[in-house]
């Protein structure tokens, strides 16, 4: 349960070439199953850019790969165009000192796009079997077995069900999380830093909450006085301080959510925000909204306000009705 498909993966790199040019890149290739019979292990297929995928192919057709657009653009190669691809595994040193690799032509059968700079610059997805004949490698030689999980957020729990399954060494499950487990810890660092960030906004905004009622307290002393000649005790004077910041809260937290939330949709929606993908792994700014952290933040803007009517509210409280009459 939960997993959507698995299949053998065959990885390794080699260099790439237009076949009528002398610039050699080297690349990720990646034997997957492309013969279509369910769910693929890397769907490459939802970010097709141009061409097709090789689902199946007669005897003596050419090999077709299908290239990320980035190391398409600096090969300079078009779908459709014939690229030699050496096995770089399978090097050899020939009796003249020149280095040998086993090579073929194939055929770019497609460009693809995944919005992930280091995917799109250097990886390459041929069907398994082609890229075990281009490595000379049995039928049944794979590098690892791929694995796609419904919810990928579960793929650590998921992991640790499979590796019981198999009995663990000389197997090992790597979920996803771990593979890029350095690019986590960056950016839970990150979003530490913008929570304090935010935290300390919010307490700057309480403060003024504060000035602003210790100053309606002086300028009103007079009216608090007399309202307490009329019977207000201690207690609703404390109510009426504390619901003021409450009211303050509460309309600022809901105009700051409303926008902020408007904001992050249209963000994600249009991707408004591009980025050089060179620089930050992704080419646009990704906006992920969730639930635990709006409510995180509006309990926070609801708190901290609160809390910066209490001062205020006890020095109106603690004014005395004569003394505030005569002093007022």
């Amino acid at each position: 349960p939960g997993v959507v498909a698995a299949s053998p993966v065959v990885v390794t790199k080699v260099a790439l070439k237009r076949i009528d040019a002398e610039y050699v890149d080297v690349l990720t290739l990646y034997g997957i199953g492309l013969n279509g019979e369910g769910p693929s292990v890397m769907p490459i297929e939802d970010s097709l850019e141009a061409g097709y995928l090789p689902r199946t192919r007669s005897p003596g057709d050419v090999t077709p790969v299908v290239l990320g657009s980035g190391i398409a653009s600096r090969v300079n190669v078009f779908s459709g165009d014939t690229v030699t691809v050496f096995a770089l595994e399978n090097f050899d040193i020939t009796p003249n000192g020149e280095l040998f690799a086993p090579a073929d032509d194939w055929v770019v059968s497609g460009l693809i796009t995944t919005g992930l700079y280091d995917f799109d610059i250097q990886n390459g997805y041929a069907a398994r079997v082609d890229v075990q004949d281009l490595l000379e490698l049995e039928s049944g030689t794979t590098s690892f077995v791929g694995v796609r999980v419904e919810d990928p957020w579960e793929a650590e729990v998921l992991a640790d069900s499979i590796s019981a399954a198999i009995g663990g060494w000389p197997y090992r499950v790597q979920p996803w999380t771990e593979a890029n487990a350095q690019l986590f810890a960056a950016l839970k660092l990150e979003k530490l830093g913008m929570a304090l960030i935010l935290s300390l906004i919010i307490l700057v905004a309480a403060f003024n909450i504060m000035g602003t009622l210790a100053m309606v307290v002086v300028n009103r002393t007079k009216e608090i006085g007399i309202l307490k000649a009329m019977g207000l005790t201690r207690s609703d004077t404390l109510r009426a301080f504390m619901f003021q910041g409450l009211w303050i809260g509460v309309v600022g937290t809901t105009a700051g959510m409303g926008l902020g939330l408007t904001l992050a949709f249209l963000i994600e929606r249009f991707r408004l925000i591009p980025l050089p993908a060179e620089v930050y792994f992704v080419d646009r700014l990704p906006i992920a909204l969730s639930a635990w952290d709006a409510l995180w933040i509006a309990g926070v803007s609801l708190i901290i306000p609160i809390l910066a009517t209490i001062y205020p509210a006890r020095q109106a409280a603690s004014l005395e009705a004569v003394e505030a009459i005569r002093h007022g």
